[in-house]
């Protein structure tokens, strides 16, 4: 009698567990799903981003590469080891490269403790289907980090205030990134 006893208590706490696992995995889900916008773990290490609001996370099988996506909008964000060349080089090369592109406009630098930084858009095609983009370079010492905001051309500037509230928000963890 007391074996069975045993018995049911230990399958009645096994049930509890699995039931409690399962209701704290879903709940876990349900918070992930309320927090669409924010950045996956690995970014959330390197740096700050706030995604505008709106914006799905959307899966990626790349490491380095983090997207999301509302209706035809998408943000694109890539981050790479810089390897080679000296970080203030490699800044210089691309500043100067995106300065002298025709295709290119509204090349702004920015302050960014413990990197350089660098904005640009391309130029509004003349197909309003097309993308217009506008781009975040960020050089660090160890890491270049690239993020484009884009749009169909006829869906482009109503998104720029978000856009560039989510460049405004970028900050990186450490300078050593």
């Amino acid at each position: 009698m007391k074996r069975r006893m045993l018995r049911w208590l230990s399958f009645a706490a096994c049930a509890l567990m699995l039931v409690c696992a399962a209701v704290w995995a879903q709940n876990d889900q349900a918070s992930e799903a309320a927090k669409p916008s924010e950045l996956p773990e690995a970014a959330a290490k390197l740096f700050h981003l706030k995604v505008p609001t709106g914006f799905e996370v959307q899966t990626s099988d790349e490491p380095g590469i983090f997207k999301w996506k509302k209706g035809p909008a998408e943000i694109y964000l890539a981050v790479g080891d810089l390897f080679a060349l000296p970080a203030q080089t490699v800044y210089k090369q691309l500043l100067e490269a995106v300065e002298q592109n025709k295709d290119l406009e509204k090349v702004r630098t920015l302050k960014i403790k413990g990197g350089r930084s660098f904005t640009y858009n391309e130029k509004a095609p003349e197909e309003p289907g097309r993308l217009r983009t506008l781009h975040l370079v960020v050089i660090t010492n160890e890491k270049v980090i690239n993020v484009d905001f884009s749009a169909p051309a006829k869906d482009f500037d109503p998104l720029v205030p978000d856009f560039e509230a989510a460049i405004k928000s970028f900050r990186l963890v450490s300078s050593k990134s």
